[in-house]
């Protein structure tokens, strides 16, 4: 885990960083292989998830046995974060 933000400010106007958010938050807890749902370049958009781990929006799990995984959820600020984003969709789609 990285312990220093990258550029203040910039990660959610990074591309698909909102719609990972969203995922997460929908699913409670992913795997790495799901992030093929958000886009097809995973290593784009697993480079995205540790950036945004950078962030404490969320947390990567290591798992090694059986054999190499990453379980993805989001921390409690990724919490808060998603719910933000959630309310401004659904402002955004009429909803409210």
């Amino acid at each position: 885990m990285r312990t220093q933000n990258p550029k203040p400010g910039t990660v959610l106007a990074e591309s698909n960083a909102v719609d990972l958010i969203l995922l997460i938050a929908e699913k409670k807890e992913i795997r790495a292989l799901d992030l093929y749902l958000v886009h097809t370049n995973y290593l784009r958009i697993f480079n995205l998830a540790r950036e945004l781990e950078g962030y404490s929006i969320l947390k990567i799990h290591e798992i090694r046995s059986p054999r190499l995984s990453y379980s993805i959820k989001l921390t409690s600020k990724g919490e808060k974060v998603a719910e933000k984003l959630k309310e401004a969709k659904n402002i955004m789609e009429g909803r409210q």
